[in-house]
């Protein structure tokens, strides 16, 4: 009875110990944040001074958490939200925007330092390893402005750390996991600085490996765990400062996935599959980026190249087994047939951005840019069948879903009306030939004869978005904004309705917000 009164008598004294370290922690971390420095607007400043709704995450937050990916960042970042159908298969959504099934552009913007990730393709989104990160800038609403195509719901910033040019670094991680059910998975990462030049260059060398454990047992042949998977990576990042007004820096990264069975499962983890669904998933990325201070104005100069390649089996066998008995049988002629698709598809990426950004000195900044990017893309589509007895082999070959060029001019100006008080307003222009061509391979599916073209698309898509942002900082460690911005994803082509062409898409926002010690988001309007 005393150690029970005993007790009482301290819980009330170790909770409230626990409230005030929980206080000082919250503080601390509210202090921290006002002093990361973001590059969101283009250029770096303060994440209290951007005026829209936004979420840095710190390289060392990324790596206490342990996370390797985004997707396991969805609890500290507000209105974002990833479906992972299987590795490297994500859809983005933020502020309810998703991209649903299908081909088109992107909802959610993504980048890799100055380098866009988006694909026509987007429903797998590009993975990138959470590992030697700078930051993670989360930027929520339309970004049209800066951003451009595919931004509407707003935008994905992954910033690689920049070499050291004075010190030789390194550190070596692993990490093991235990899935509930299904297998047991490991990961090993190494990170390497080495100053090639003291003080003027210097290379940064990441890599990694990965084992995805499965989950998904076969109920068809009793094979267990069948969508395991496994993931590479290298970066490469080499800083270059040959005068104190001049900065260059080159990135490489490549990436892999190898998908055992990508195929999805009922709610009871199992999935009766008579063929092999594997993917496979290549990145190869080069970024370069010059960035020169000419006295009053910085030029910088983005120039990327993308080449994906993503090879996939998709089965179909379920879809096949609801067709007519008699075609059925002919199709499916024995219990254990089954059908699928193949699609081999590649895209190559190439995107040039140059602007002029004024110094911060003075009331009145502004940036402005022009930016251009071609995409070619080639699709190749066959059919797979075990054992049919009346063989349909065939297929598509075509540009799938489409090659774009586009071009753009955008520019932001923001000016100091008062100490505590800024204006920002923006505009960007762009504009985008799309083709869409494909041709039917060899099959029964057409009668003899049937001309080889199967669609010739063409078609140009122009659209206009503004952007206005105002910011009070009515403390030293609080502000309020105002934003009104608009937002767009380019046009392309329907697979088989009626007109083929269908329009830009485009979203209108308007938002008050708040930025505190926490960032919490007032009302959105």
């Amino acid at each position: 009875m005393k150690l029970s009164r005993a007790l009482d008598r301290l819980t009330p004294v170790v909770g409230a110990i626990a409230l005030l370290s929980l206080a000082a922690n919250v503080s601390a971390q509210a202090q921290e944040l006002q002093k990361v420095e973001v590059t969101a607007s283009k250029r770096a400043q303060l994440v209290i001074d951007v005026p829209y709704s936004i979420t840095a995450i710190g390289g060392s937050e990324i790596a206490d958490r342990g996370v390797t990916d985004i997707q396991q960042m969805q609890s500290v970042v507000p209105s974002l939200f990833i479906n992972q159908n299987a590795p490297g298969a994500s859809r983005i959504q933020m502020r309810g925007l998703s991209q649903g099934v299908g081909y088109g552009p992107a909802l959610v913007g993504t980048y890799l330092d100055e380098i866009s990730l988006n694909m026509p393709d987007a429903q797998r989104s590009l993975d990138v390893p959470l590992v030697d990160m700078a930051r993670i800038e989360v930027l929520r609403g339309p970004q049209g402005t800066l951003y451009g195509d595919g931004s509407m719901g707003g935008t994905i910033r992954f910033i690689t750390r920049a070499p050291r040019l004075d010190k030789f670094e390194g550190s070596v991680e692993a990490g093991f996991s235990q899935l509930s059910g299904g297998q047991t998975g490991w990961r090993a990462n190494g990170v390497v600085n080495v100053p090639l030049s003291t003080g003027v260059a210097g290379l940064r060398l990441v890599a990694g490996h990965e084992d995805l454990p499965g989950w998904v047992d076969n109920s068809a042949n009793g094979a267990k765990d069948i969508n395991s998977a496994k993931r590479d990576f290298l970066r490469g990042k080499v800083l270059v400062k040959p005068s104190a007004n001049v900065e260059v820096t080159a990135m490489f990264f490549h990436t892999g996935t190898d998908t055992k069975n990508s195929s999805g499962s009922k709610s009871d983890r199992t999935i009766a599959s008579y063929i092999a669904s594997p993917t496979k998933d290549k990145t190869d990325l080069f970024n370069l980026v010059a960035n020169v201070d000419l006295g009053g104005v910085r030029l910088v100069s983005s120039t990327g190249y993308l080449d994906r390649q993503i090879d996939t089996t998709a089965e179909i066998t379920a879809a096949l087994a609801g067709l007519p008995a008699p075609v059925r049988a002919l199709i499916l002629p024995k219990p254990t047939s089954g059908g699928a698709y193949r699609q081999d598809m590649s895209q190559k990426i190439t995107t040039q951005e140059i602007r002029l950004e004024s110094d911060d000195k003075g009331p009145l900044t502004w940036t402005a840019g022009a930016y251009y990017r071609e995409t070619d893309t080639r699709a190749v589509t066959s059919d797979v069948w075990t054992d049919a007895t009346f063989l349909l082999q065939g297929g598509f070959d075509g540009t799938g879903p489409t090659n774009v060029r586009q071009t753009a001019l955008f520019g932001e100006l923001t000016y100091a009306i008062a100490p505590q008080w800024s204006v920002t307003g923006g505009l960007r222009s762009f504009r985008e030939k799309a083709e869409n061509v494909g041709t039917k391979l060899p099959s029964g599916f057409f009668p003899p004869g049937t001309p080889s073209t199967v669609y010739n698309d063409q078609a140009s898509f122009s659209a206009t978005t503004p952007r206005l942002n105002v910011l009070w900082r009515y403390a030293p460690k609080s502000a309020l904004y105002f934003t009104a911005s608009k937002g767009f994803r380019s046009g392309g082509f329907n697979a088989t309705q009626t007109p083929r062409e269908y329009g830009p898409e485009d979203i209108v926002s308007a938002e008050v917000g708040a930025m505190s010690r926490r960032q919490l988001e007032l009302a959105a309007v």
